[in-house]
């Protein structure tokens, strides 16, 4: 059963409500990259051009592009609960999971971190030492699961 019926994909920024936030941690919720901020917030001031031009940049992925003022009294308690101390926070959300992005405040940065944040919260079986080389070569992080070759896939995690 699905909570929270979830905005179309254009290119428009979205405005969570506050109480709203905490289903983009739901498994079901689709993947989204939530800029928090304050209107007097200089570098935010400086990348508010960059997350407009962001949602088009997505928007063919699923990727939800929204953006919350945390000194408005309604969103305050959301933007403490999801842990907000500087401005911008930019959090990415998928399928219950949630990172914070530190890189560079581009759009083509935003975008690729979007889009593989976004596929790295899936699993990528790594058949063989070639595999595992260039899974640690493409990636600055990832996490390796290690089974028996005799465990049911459908018993993982």
């Amino acid at each position: 059963m699905q909570l929270y019926d979830w905005p179309a994909i254009d290119d428009t920024v979205l405005m969570p409500k506050a109480d709203k936030v905490g289903f983009l941690k739901e498994p079901d919720a689709p993947p989204a990259f939530v800029k928090f901020y304050a209107l007097w917030c200089s570098h935010c001031k400086q990348i508010a051009p960059k997350w407009k031009d962001l949602t088009a940049a997505v928007a063919p992925s699923g990727i939800r592009i929204y953006e919350m003022d945390c000194d408005a009294n309604e969103n305050k308690k959301a933007c403490r609960k999801e842990g907000v101390k500087a401005y911008p926070t930019l959090q990415f959300y998928n399928k219950g999971a949630s990172v914070e992005y530190m890189g560079k405040r581009s759009v083509d940065a935003f975008r690729d971190f979007a889009l593989k944040a976004m596929s790295a919260t899936s699993i990528k079986p790594i058949a063989n030492e070639y595999e595992l080389r260039r899974a640690a070569k493409e990636d600055k992080v990832f996490v390796l699961f290690l089974h028996a070759s005799d465990t049911k896939k459908n018993r993982i995690g």
